[in-house]
């Protein structure tokens, strides 16, 4: 995720907010290395708390959240059924001519 400037980015790099926050991290990490249907054991989840303290320990950030940061990684990557992307369930739609979508666009810009 890009931010608008180059301090904003520092700034949320620092404390580890927005995307950079540890949970997101975690989150990341079983979309990247969990296949869909993971029955988590506890030898998981001390792995991903292995995680957290690295990721932690390396942006300076309090890790006193890292229990319910993964347990709730883990609840929202089962409810999200595990799948990766078209989230919004757009495949397969037809989308509006790009003439549509620029007035929807200049009409949101007034306000």
């Amino acid at each position: 995720m890009a931010y608008a400037n180059k301090s904003i980015d520092h700034e949320k790099r620092k404390n580890q907010e927005g995307s950079y926050s540890p949970y997101n991290h975690i989150y990341s990490y079983l979309m990247t290395n969990y296949e869909p249907g993971h029955n988590f054991t506890d030898a998981d989840k001390r792995l991903m708390l292995e995680e957290y303290v690295t990721y932690c320990t390396n942006g300076g950030s309090d890790m006193s959240h890292a229990r319910d940061d993964i347990i709730k990684a883990i609840d929202n990557f089962k409810n999200n059924n595990e799948q990766h992307g078209d989230t919004g369930r757009n495949f397969g739609k037809k989308h509006e001519s790009s003439f549509d979508v620029i007035k929807k666009t200049m009409s949101d810009l007034r306000w």
